[in-house]
């Protein structure tokens, strides 16, 4: 996005234009010393130089401020001297290591990338308890702090030196249990925040989706936006209840989405990896993805086990309906070319009678709904021991006239 190769004779010359007026005495007018000049990893300093060239990050930063201005240059040096005033005098490079309360934190989290790799932070507005959180303007100044510590956990996830074609960050906004009306100290919150964020994040949104909104919101989903640019309410979207998980698969891999969307991460702050991370020596750890027709049923049997006993750890999850699904281990299989050498997993289609694809099928739990998660245990002796073959069964039989894609990860479990 912010490659310079792109860019047009007078936008060459605008950017020069914007370096060469950070020089030594204009940033000394402003009390910016060189350890003020570093800005999401990037250090800004002795860029003024007739001769200087510029890194991809110092390029892909000056050239955020010049776009948010509209390649006015001396409206993105304005713009750039009040984010790095501003940053000096928040003491940003504080805030990330700052301690906020429990109370806060719960309200938000970076958890995972989107398809292209954008950090996604995620802001749970129905976990906020307004009143006893935000009781006055010093807890309204604190969850501000909390607010820009969470922006600038997205941006340190960054590298635009390395990878400067990815240079912005998703947020989600949930409203499961919010409040319709944002009132006192959490609408004074809202205000500030927003224009934190409009003054010193430029160009730094990939898109925000207003996720489980309810239908009587969009009063307040335009009050919202109102205090945002135009070009920044552009990126807005608003999503119902029942497109809201769907609507997070097309943006992001379930294996990074928290589980309360049907995704495998383990919620932990900063973190990509999945529940548990695939064990080389088990093949099956990866997500995968089968259609269930309606009436139908789909079996999966679980060939790639080295050694027993073992656990197996199942994450089923459809991204509207939910779905039936039955859990064991067989004794054997009637038919045993089913398994295919060398695949760990294979997929069959049993229409309308999942159990006749095999002989003996002890059952070891059933579940039901849009996610269903659990443990297999994969006994080492016994009737089930030897040649034994773990299975799930998707079952979607109840529905008449409604196919389901149903996502599913199988890993050995780590709590053994």
């Amino acid at each position: 996005m912010s490659t310079t190769s792109t860019l047009t004779d007078d936008l060459r010359a605008a950017l020069r234009a914007l370096r060469t007026g950070l020089t030594p005495d204009y940033l000394a007018q402003h009390a910016l010393q060189p350890e003020h000049l570093v800005i999401w990893k990037v250090n800004l300093a002795n860029v003024h130089g007739s001769d200087y060239t510029l890194t991809p990050g110092q390029s892909v930063v000056l050239l955020k401020f010049l776009r948010a201005r509209e390649f006015v240059v001396a409206d993105a040096l304005a713009m750039l001297t009040a984010t790095l005033v501003w940053r000096r005098d928040f003491n940003v490079q504080s805030v990330l290591t700052e301690s906020f309360p429990e109370s806060m934190q719960a309200v938000g989290q970076v958890c995972g990338r989107t398809r292209t790799g954008e950090p996604i932070t995620f802001n749970y507005y129905g976990a906020l308890d307004v009143d006893a959180v935000l009781t006055d303007a010093a807890a309204v100044e604190k969850f501000v702090r909390w607010r820009v510590q969470l922006m600038e956990r997205a941006m340190a996830l960054l590298d635009f030196e390395q990878r400067p074609e990815v240079e912005l960050v998703m947020q989600v906004h949930d409203y499961a249990g919010a409040s319709m009306r944002p009132r006192g100290n959490m609408r004074d919150a809202t205000r500030q925040i927003i224009a934190l964020f409009s003054d010193h994040y430029p160009e730094c949104l990939a898109r925000k989706l207003f996720v489980n909104v309810p239908a009587l919101m969009s009063g307040l989903f335009a009050a919202i936006s109102i205090f945002s640019a135009a070009k920044t309410r552009a990126k807005f979207q608003m999503v119902g209840e029942s497109a809201t998980r769907a609507t997070l698969w097309e943006s992001a891999d379930p294996l990074v989405l928290p589980a309360r969307y049907g995704g495998l991460h383990a919620g932990a702050m900063d973190h990509d990896s999945p529940i548990a991370p695939p064990n080389p020596d088990l093949p099956f750890g990866t997500l995968r993805t089968v259609t269930v027709p309606a009436r139908s049923a789909v079996t999966v049997w679980i060939s790639g086990i080295k050694a027993v006993p073992t656990r197996i750890h199942y994450h089923v999850v459809t991204s509207t309906q939910d779905i039936d699904v039955t859990v064991g281990v067989a004794d054997k299989i009637s038919t045993p070319d089913l398994l295919s050498k060398g695949m760990p997993v294979t997929i069959v289609n049993d229409k309308h009678d999942p159990a006749a694809a095999a002989g003996s099928w002890p059952v070891e739990a059933k579940g039901r709904g849009e996610i269903v998660v659990g443990n297999l245990e994969v006994p080492a002796s016994g009737s089930a021991g030897a040649g034994a073959c773990p299975y799930l069964v998707l079952d979607n039989s109840y529905s008449y006239f409604t196919s389901k894609d149903v996502r599913f990860a199988l890993y050995e479990s780590t709590d053994q």
